[in-house]
């Protein structure tokens, strides 16, 4: 048999070591998955302020990487399959350059959303233009760098997706370090340009991959022919996508959740998606720390506990403690990628498949996301999509899960569901000791027996169990549901028709009194015995200029204590908001009481800063997420802002009530630092009537104690405690965690 010239140039310099090249390998593709990771959050705080600090700018710029990110596995399945090796070195190092032309990453200030733009296109065009041809180079590492392993002649080239689990590594450091380290220490500006001196290290690692890449190989035999290619049935295909998608699904779903009621923050993105990652992690690893076997013997168990807590919460309003709440989601979200990626390591093919492989992967991964963050607004007014995704993980349970339903399987969901409507009526399921009771618990527990045996039979079980409190009997019924790309807004009428309700997420957002002779009398938060109430009658009665500015409308109530002389502005972000509070057969203080009353759309820190110097008497920051506050209407150089468009005795309110979080020692540092001084107060709710008037914490700054002093408020107003010496929030700094009340 001949020997080639390369054949006998590779012999004589004799083999190269095999730990050096697994080596370069590992820490170049640890290299690539830390900048993918890295630049995600980086990008998306960045973009966070102009999109009013809701959580959907990260689920959207999520569906927007993972759309990259199938693009740079295209992008490598193309040069790797169409090229030789030699010229995909030389393609793919002419692609680093072209994306070093857009780095380092820079938001201007000036590219704001017009009114009339969707919040979804101008995101996607934003990161378009700025991150996304590096993102899809850099994304591209991972499938092309163990393409070029499999042809080397290391012993494990055979076999090459454990390195997809060094890959993965990379992105937890790079994921948990943007959170706890770099947030902390840097700029956002000054990481932006770290992250293009790492990238430039990247390109050197990659150009050494290749070269040695080439010099490793085993060359083909003169006359010998390739292996024949392995057919992937079809069957095969939607089984890769299916158990792609449904994670990707969750991970935008279960980060929504947990969002929506806390904070848009970095660290509480970064939560589900390390877990996430983590998956990948252990099953692609050569020996699972956990085997596959059990995380599919445990996930019915976890998505029965999951779904019974969300049932029990909706059906009798209880709520436990954030922190179990937290974990139990983040616990079954787990479960689920341990199943469904561990079925994807399963069913893996040969390497010569390998990004074939992975592009059918990503590009699961992409549907089940564009299908959570982009379709489930457009087909449902309501967040249907996470019971919806936890359904189909039931379905994808991989024994014998295209078996039939069973008489069964519809007995066991008709007793769930006639349980739970009967929950309220019988007052003996009320009491937790009561025999009727455990015998729900014990349903629920006999309800994974049939994952195993008939998967489409626990679906059906799990989808009663969601089901269940939208046929219960309620407080209130919904007499109107739209969504938005800031959430999911419900109204609703008390059973007893006393009230009609706002509701954003879970949070209550403001009510109306129906009886006509008092309709218009504010209520909830806003209340005529709330602080807020008795600090317009002050602050209005004594200010020099008679003016006003509310960030955050809600149903408008506030407006009804504008007097005839008064120049009021609101500033509302949600065009959806604005139209149900100027809808009269939904609420109508703004129409009897400020018909006459701008309402200016945009984020509210933003356009105030279009508004004139020193123009308020009175700015009230009322703006919530659901039960959050956004982070960047808070931060330092937010209020600095405020203090500007304040006459200089004028007064600043923030409405920080909140389930979750406790925010005057944040408001505390900030003051000390602005040399401000300030005044909170609790209202606690009283027992009676819930609606007429509820709970509220607030606290009022301004620039001098006689300001305050010479408004004589009410004893509820009690001094601001004194900064706790802890780290002062800014637009590059912030820290959620110490705010959450973990046990209450």
């Amino acid at each position: 048999m001949a020997i080639t010239a390369r054949q006998k140039t590779a012999a004589a310099a004799g083999p190269l070591p095999q730990r050096s090249v697994l080596a370069l390998f590992v820490l170049t593709l640890f290299t690539g998955a830390l900048l993918i990771f890295w630049i995600q959050p980086l990008v998306a705080k960045m973009l966070l302020p102009f999109l009013g600090g809701s959580p959907a700018v990260w689920i959207t710029s999520m569906v927007f990487f993972q759309a990259a990110l199938l693009a740079g596995y295209l992008y490598a399945h193309m040069i790797s399959t169409r090229l030789q090796r030699n010229r995909q070195l030389v393609i793919h190092m002419v692609a680093i350059l072209l994306a070093a032309t857009f780095l380092p990453v820079v938001i201007e200030s000036g590219w704001t959303p017009s009114e009339s733009a969707s919040p979804t296109l101008w995101l996607f065009g934003v990161l378009l233009g700025t991150i996304g041809i590096p993102f899809v180079v850099v994304s591209s590492t991972a499938p092309l760098l163990q393409h070029w392993f499999s042809g080397t002649s290391h012993p494990h080239a055979s076999d090459p997706y454990f390195l997809y689990a060094a890959s993965n590594v990379g992105s937890i450091v790079g994921l948990l370090a943007f959170p706890l380290f770099l947030e902390p220490l840097m700029t956002l500006r000054a990481q932006s340009v770290a992250w293009t001196g790492i990238f430039a290290v990247l390109a050197c690692f990659t150009a050494a991959c290749g070269l040695l890449n080439q010099n490793a190989l085993m060359p083909k035999e003169d006359g010998a022919e390739s292996p024949p290619v392995e057919r992937t049935s079809w069957r095969e295909r939607i089984a890769w996508l299916a158990y792609a998608a449904v994670p990707s699904s969750l991970l935008l779903g279960v980060t929504n959740h947990i969002t929506t009621d806390l904070a848009a923050a970095p660290l509480l993105w970064v939560l589900p998606l390390i877990l996430y990652l983590l998956s990948f992690v252990i099953v692609f690893a050569r020996r699972p720390i956990i085997p596959h076997v059990w995380a599919l013997r445990a996930l019915p168990f976890c998505i029965v506990l999951l779904a019974g807590q969300m049932t029990y919460q909706n059906v009798t309003t209880l709520t436990l403690p954030v922190s179990i709440v937290l974990l139990l989601h983040l616990f079954v979200f787990f479960a689920v990628c341990l199943a469904c990626h561990g079925e994807l390591v399963r069913r893996r093919p040969v390497a010569r498949n390998l990004t074939k492989f992975y592009i059918y992967l990503s590009f699961g991964g992409m549907l089940g996301g564009a299908g959570t963050a982009l379709l489930a607004p457009l087909i449902f007014d309501g967040v249907y999509e996470y019971p919806l995704a936890l359904i189909a993980a039931c379905l994808l349970m991989p024994s014998r899960w295209l078996k039939p339903l069973r008489f069964v399987d519809m007995v066991f969901a008709a007793s769930i569901i006639g349980l739970f409507m009967l929950w309220r009526e019988l007052p003996i399921l009320v009491d937790m000791a009561n025999p009727a009771r455990v015998a729900i618990v014990l349903l629920l527990a006999a309800v994974p027996l049939l994952a195993r045996a008939r998967p489409a039979g626990f679906g059906l079980c799990i989808a009663a169990l969601f089901l269940a409190p939208v046929l219960a009997p309620r407080d209130a019924d919904i007499v109107w549901r739209d969504r938005s790309f800031f959430g999911v807004h419900r109204v609703a009428e008390t059973a007893d028709g006393r009230y009609r309700l706002l509701y954003h997420g879970t949070t209550l957002h403001g009510a109306q009194h129906l009886d006509p002779s008092r309709l218009l009398t504010p209520t909830t938060y806003y209340a005529p015995d709330s602080p807020i109430a008795e600090l317009i009658e002050k602050v209005m009665g004594r200010a020099r200029l008679r003016s006003v500015g509310l960030v955050g409308l809600g149903a408008g109530s506030l407006v009804c204590y504008r007097r005839p002389d008064e120049d009021w502005t609101y500033f509302e972000i949600d065009p959806l908001v604005t139209r149900i509070a100027s809808t009269p057969s939904l609420f109508s203080f703004l129409q009897e009481c400020g018909s006459d009353v701008p309402v200016i759309h945009g984020d509210g820190r933003l356009a105030l800063t279009r508004e004139e110097n020193g123009r308020f008497g009175l700015l009230v920051i009322d703006a919530f997420s659901s039960n959050a506050i956004p982070v960047h209407l808070l931060t330092l150089e937010a209020v600095d802002t405020y203090f500007d468009k304040l006459a200089p005795d004028g007064v600043l309110a923030l409405h920080i009530s909140n389930r979750n979080l406790n925010l005057h020692p944040v408001i505390s540092r900030t003051a000390t630092e602005l040399g401000l001084t300030g005044r909170v107060a609790h209202k606690p709710p009283i027992d009676g009537d819930r609606y007429a008037s509820m709970g509220s914490h607030w606290v009022i700054l301004a620039r001098h104690q006689e300001t305050i002093e010479r408004l004589a408020l009410d004893q509820i107003w009690q001094p601001l405690p004194a900064d706790d010496g802890g780290r002062v929030w800014t637009d590059d700094y912030s820290n959620i965690l110490e705010t959450i009340r973990w046990w209450q």
